[in-house]
C-alpha cells in the first residue's frame, strides 16, 4: 500500500555515548575566601535521531509549473512513491556544551557561608531528544544545527546562610534555657537566581503560499534591520493572547516566497531574561 509509513534502521548503528572534560583553578586569597575559575565541556556522539527520508527535494526544479504540478501530486514524486513517510533511524546527531564559570566562595566561619557564581555557556544541537526530527530540509540535516533549546547563556547565582547569634554557645541569650529553646539553632538563608532566556523557534502557519516537501516546517523570514533584538513592549498578536506581556513585534517577520526556504533559522531568538 503507497500509503503506509515504514520506519528503517542504519545496519551500522552503535551505542551512543557522552565524553566530558573539565579543568579547575583555584586561589585562597584570605583564610576563609576562595576565588575559583573552571570550565566544563561535553559532547554527545552517535546519538540517535529519525528523519523521513521519502521527501521531494526543494532543488527538484525552479520551473514554478513543475513544482505546481509536483505540490498537487507530491505522492507520485516521492523517492519511493509506493510509501508514505520513511523515517531512518540513525546515529546521526550529535550535541556538544562548552561552559566558564567564575565563583567567589567564604567558607564557614563565624556562623556566615556565601557562595556566589556566574557561568556563560553554549549548548548546541540538532534536536533537543533522541526523536524523530522535522527540519526545513531532511537533505540538509545542517540548517538545524543551532543552539539547543535548553541552553542558558547566562546564569548568575548566590546563596548564603548566617546562624542568628542567639541561644547557648552564641554572643546572646546563651544563659537562659527559655530562650535557647524558643531562638536558639536558627539560621538564615538567602538565595538569588538571574539567567537569560532559552531560544525561541519560529514557525509559518497559514501561508497561502505552497511549500515543499508538504508537511515540513517552515520558517518566517527576518526582515531587513531586525537583526538582533526584535522584541518591544505592550504588543499583542490579538484578542487575549500574550497581550498580558511584553512579546515579539509581529513586523520583524514575513511569509518566504513559494517553494523557498524561510531566512530565521532555528533558536536564533531569545526569550526575555528570567530571576
Amino acid at each position: 500500500d503507497w500509503s503506509s509509513d515504514v520506519c528503517s534502521s542504519d545496519l551500522n548503528m552503535r551505542m551512543p555515548y557522552v565524553m566530558n572534560w573539565n579543568g579547575t583553578y583555584q586561589y585562597q586569597f584570605a583564610n576563609e575566601w576562595l576565588f575559583e575559575l573552571s570550565y566544563q565541556g561535553a559532547s554527545g556522539v552517535r546519538l540517535l535521531e529519525g528523519w523521513n527520508l521519502n521527501q521531494v527535494p526543494l532543488n527538484v526544479s525552479s520551473d514554478i509549473n513543475v513544482l505546481n504540478n509536483i505540490f498537487q501530486s507530491y505522492q507520485n514524486f516521492r523517492p519511493w512513491n509506493h510509501f508514505g513517510n520513511v523515517t531512518h533511524w540513525s546515529n546521526s546527531g550529535h550535541n556538544t556544551f562548552h561552559s566558564g564559570t567564575v565563583k567567589i566562595e567564604k567558607r564557614l566561619s563565624r556562623g556566615f557561608t556565601l557562595n556566589s557564581f556566574y557561568t556563560w555557556s553554549k549548548a548546541i544541537n540538532s534536536g533537543d531528544n533522541d526523536a524523530l526530527l522535522n527540519g526545513v530540509d531532511v537533505y540538509n540535516r545542517s540548517l538545524e544545527k543551532a543552539r539547543a533549546g535548553y541552553d542558558v547563556r547566562h546564569r548568575f547565582v548566590t546563596y548564603a546562610t548566617i546562624d542568628l547569634p542567639f541561644g547557648r554557645g552564641k554572643k546572646w541569650m546563651n544563659s537562659n534555657r527559655v530562650m535557647d529553646w524558643v531562638l536558639g539553632g536558627w539560621t538564615l538563608a538567602g538565595i538569588q537566581s538571574f539567567q537569560s532566556g532559552i531560544p525561541v523557534s519560529f514557525t509559518v502557519a497559514g501561508n497561502p503560499a505552497r511549500f515543499l516537501p508538504t508537511g515540513t516546517i517552515v520558517r518566517p523570514n527576518l526582515r531587513a534591520g531586525n537583526t538582533s533584538d526584535i522584541r518591544v513592549d505592550n504588543w499583542s498578536i490579538g484578542p487575549n493572547r500574550f497581550n498580558a506581556n511584553p512579546m515579539w513585534d509581529i513586523n520583524a517577520f514575513a511569509y518566504p516566497a513559494a517553494y523557498q526556504l524561510g531566512t530565521l533559522g532555528r533558536n536564533v531568538l531569545e526569550e526575555i531574561g528570567r530571576a
